[in-house]
C-alpha cells in the first residue's frame, strides 16, 4: 500500500488515498500512525487549508498539535508549552520560519525543528540551525512519517 499527500505551492494541496482492503480493525495508508512516537508539536502555516490538513494528519498519527497562522503567535505558545517539535512554513508574513527557528533553537536545546518550503530544500540546508530539518513542498507523507519517526521526543 502506498499513500501520499503533497502539500503544493501557493496554498494548494492534493491528497491521494488508495483504497485498501479492509480487515475491519486497521487503518490503511495515510492515517496509519508511526509507533511508538507521540510528540507535542507546534505547527505554523499561514495558509488555512494547508494548516488544517497537516494538523489533521499529525493528529491522526497520535501527536498533540497546536497550529498557528504566524511565527509571532507560535512563538508565544513555545514559551508556555512543553514542545518536542516545531514545524513551520519557511515563508510567513512578518517573521520568517527560518528566523523563528534560529531564535527558538538558540534557547531550546531539546527541541527539533522542521521547515517546509515551496523552494528547493537543498538551497537552505547549509543555513539551518542544528536539529532543524527541511522538506520541499510538495512533500510525500511517507517522507514526513519517516522523518518524525527518526526524532526523539523531549524527556
Amino acid at each position: 500500500r502506498h499513500a501520499a499527500m503533497c502539500m503544493g505551492y501557493h496554498d494548494r494541496f492534493a491528497a491521494w488515498c488508495p483504497q485498501a482492503p479492509s480487515t475491519g480493525s486497521e487503518t490503511p495508508g495515510l492515517f496509519r500512525r508511526p509507533e511508538p512516537l507521540r510528540m507535542n508539536i507546534i505547527y505554523i502555516e499561514d495558509a488555512p487549508d494547508v494548516r488544517d490538513m497537516v494538523e489533521l494528519l499529525l493528529q491522526s498519527w497520535g501527536h498533540d498539535v497546536r497550529a498557528f497562522d504566524s511565527a509571532e503567535a507560535g512563538s508565544e505558545a513555545l514559551q508556555s508549552d512543553k514542545v518536542d517539535l516545531l514545524i513551520s512554513d519557511l515563508e510567513l508574513p512578518g517573521m520568517s520560519g527560518l528566523e523563528l527557528m534560529r531564535q527558538v533553537m538558540a534557547h531550546n536545546h531539546h527541541l527539533h525543528g522542521l521547515l517546509l518550503t515551496g523552494h528547493r530544500a537543498e538551497m537552505y540546508r547549509p543555513h539551518l540551525p542544528e536539529r532543524v530539518h527541511i522538506l520541499s513542498k510538495p512533500f510525500d507523507v511517507d517522507e514526513l512519517q519517516k522523518l518524525l519517526a527518526s526524532l526523539t521526543p523531549a524527556a
